[in-house]
């Protein structure tokens, strides 16, 4: 049989490999015929062509420039046992990197009180709300007391930490004063926000009691982030997009739709009226392929589910960005939530989230993210379901346990942290998958891509499903084969070693991770459902970086109009300010100077001069990162 099959996949390669033959006249045609065929399966073997063996071509030529902010995490700790201070909760944060954290997050968000530290309930929840919102407050109360979890925890574990975080307001039971008078008690606590989301899925009919359509949001989202614009003038505002356009799952209960246009209409009215916010915000689950009542007996395997969701990925994932850029070119794109879906019904036990293969979805569709220079901040759902509080009353001695999702982030910020470019690579030798589902289609096997600084970088090689490949040769493009890679070393995430794979995949508490050296690298297995990070010491030139040395082109006084003219070439995903000295010694930064910008060009700002003229007045660019 193995003959036969090798024959059939190789016969048009078998035939002409057998015209540049001849035959022995001593030979009978058969025997001829077996013997090349042999031989051919031994060429096929021992030669250069291998399958399984990948090629790497990193670039010459840079991709994007991604944000600090595109570290990410969802934290919903009002219904956690652990408070933002826990030192227990801190350690673990910063041994994640300090990802881009949200607050307070999801669902809770939309009737979260500040004053109270409660969700505000109102006669208008209907009883599955009020049910909900009930257990939710009860919840808060067992774990942060009879005054509620007020801001003032979270605040000041950002200042402890310096800790990047969002806001998501409160638009059913607040009014935009309510928000303004929000904004000021954060003001006031020393904090500065830069990201504030108008709202959390509104869109969804479930809310249509306080959010009747999308004109009734396009309208509120623009009154409550003028109000909290007088507070925060430079934080950027973002309104929520129905995710319709990728998945239609709720988290809530949704009643018979009186309008089934709902959602269409709202993206239309966004589309429409773009003038009062900075970026969309999307939230993308994948399809679990099951239904949301799918008895507990019926749920399907764990490695069935989670290709349901790559191939769901695969399927949309491109063709929503492009959507998106085409309608919204100017706006900022926030993914404020994204992972497998089913928290709706029976599915909601259904655990592959909280699995390793579950981690290894998020952590292939974070790359994917990672390709879109116009999505600018993500959040992981979810840093809570990471770890868990141990029995009894969390106290300063308290360490909080980790699951092996908090290992699969921890690894990823490790590198994210370290770079700040996005750039594709080629690879060669990469099999294809089958979609599933109504997802259709033949989809690459390997992810790959390279982060990258000036000096270094990783290439990232995330195998996504069962097959088993091995690293072959690295190169760089348009330089000679004789240009060696310097390898500096690599660190694997896979499955825990001494399981079955079936069961490792399942495993929510242990995971392998192996760090190899630069001698250990050439060759090495890039095993099923497995991450692995290379390190490169990158001694060739990347074109496209941004320059190290900020440069001012032009800086002219204009004593007639009363400012200075300052120009300079402002490089995708960095901010700037404008600073003014004396001496050369001392400088104060010009607080309405800020810019920052979202495609590479020449800025000019405007500096008014002091209202007595001042000679020999200096004044610099600085740059920042985001």
């Amino acid at each position: 049989m193995l003959l036969l099959i090798a024959r059939h996949k190789y016969i048009d390669y078998s035939r002409s490999f057998q015209s540049l033959i001849v035959r022995p006249k001593y030979l009978p045609q058969r025997a001829f015929k077996f013997t090349l065929l042999i031989a051919l399966l031994l060429h096929l073997q021992v030669g250069p062509i291998n399958a399984d063996e990948i090629g790497v071509t990193l670039p010459d030529e840079v991709g994007h420039k991604y944000r600090r902010s595109f570290f990410w995490a969802n934290c919903l700790q009002m219904l956690n046992r652990a408070a933002y201070t826990l030192p227990g909760f801190v350690d673990l944060y910063e041994e994640a990197h300090k990802p881009f954290i949200r607050f307070p997050r999801g669902t809770p968000s939309n009737f979260y009180n500040y004053e109270t530290g409660f969700l505000d309930t109102t006669s208008e929840d209907d009883a599955n709300r009020r049910a909900t919102l009930d257990s939710w407050n009860a919840s808060i109360a067992n774990n942060w007391g009879s005054g509620g979890m007020t801001p003032d925890d979270f605040f000041e574990f950002a200042d402890l930490t310096g800790a990047d975080y969002s806001l998501t307001v409160n638009m059913t039971s607040f009014v935009p004063a309510n928000n303004r008078s929000y904004m000021q008690t954060i003001e006031a606590l020393g904090a500065s926000p830069r990201y504030i989301e108008l709202g959390n899925e509104l869109y969804f009919g479930t809310y249509d009691n306080y959010t009747e359509d999308g004109a009734t949001y396009v309208a509120e989202a623009e009154a409550h982030a003028n109000a909290m614009r007088e507070v925060f003038p430079d934080a950027k505002y973002g309104a929520i997009i129905p995710s319709q356009l990728y998945t239609s799952e709720s988290f809530l209960p949704d009643p018979e739709e009186p309008n089934p246009n709902r959602q269409e209409e709202w993206y239309n009215l966004l589309v429409a009226n773009n003038r009062f916010y900075d970026a969309l915000i999307i939230h993308l689950y994948s399809s679990l392929g099951m239904a949301n009542d799918t008895p507990t007996e019926n749920f399907i395997p764990y490695e069935d589910a989670y290709k349901n969701c790559i191939s769901h990925a695969d399927f949309e994932f491109e063709g929503v960005m492009d959507t998106l850029g085409t309608d919204f070119p100017d706006k900022d794109i926030w993914v404020t939530e994204f992972h497998v879906g089913g928290f709706g019904g029976n599915v909601r036990s259904y655990r592959l989230r909280f699995s390793y293969l579950g981690a290894m979805y998020a952590n292939y569709f974070f790359f994917k993210l990672l390709s879109e220079p116009q999505v600018t901040v993500t959040h992981w759902h979810s840093f809570t379901q990471m770890f868990t509080v141990p029995s009894g009353t969390p106290d300063e001695s308290t360490v909080l346990d980790k699951r092996v999702t908090f290992e699969v982030l921890r690894t990823l910020g490790e590198y994210v942290e370290q770079h700040g470019y996005f750039s594709p690579v080629n690879l060669t030798s990469v099999r294809t998958y089958s979609g599933t589902n109504s997802y259709v289609g033949e989809f690459d096997d390997v992810l790959a891509c390279y982060l990258h600084g000036r000096s270094k970088g990783t290439l990232v090689l995330l195998n996504k499903l069962d097959t088993e490949y091995s690293l072959g040769a690295l190169s760089v493009a348009n330089l000679v084969d004789s240009h060696d890679v310097r390898i500096l070393g690599a660190k694997q995430v896979r499955p825990l070693e001494g399981q079955a794979l079936s069961t490792a995949l399942y495993d929510e508490e242990s995971l392998t991770i192996e760090t190899y050296n630069a001698g250990e690298v050439p060759g090495m297995t890039l095993p099923p459902y497995s991450v692995t990070y290379i390190d490169i010491e990158q001694d060739w030139q990347i074109e496209g970086l941004a320059d190290e040395a900020l440069v001012i082109e032009h800086n002219a006084v204009d004593l007639e109009n009363g400012n200075v003219e300052i120009s300079y070439m402002a490089d995708d995903g960095y901010g700037y300010s404008v600073e003014r000295s004396l001496d050369l010694q001392t400088w104060t930064c010009i607080g309405e100077s800020y810019y920052e910008s979202k495609s590479s060009r020449l800025h000019t700002h405007l500096v008014a001069l002091p209202p007595s003229p001042i000679p020999n007045l200096f004044y610099r660019v600085i740059r920042h990162e985001l």
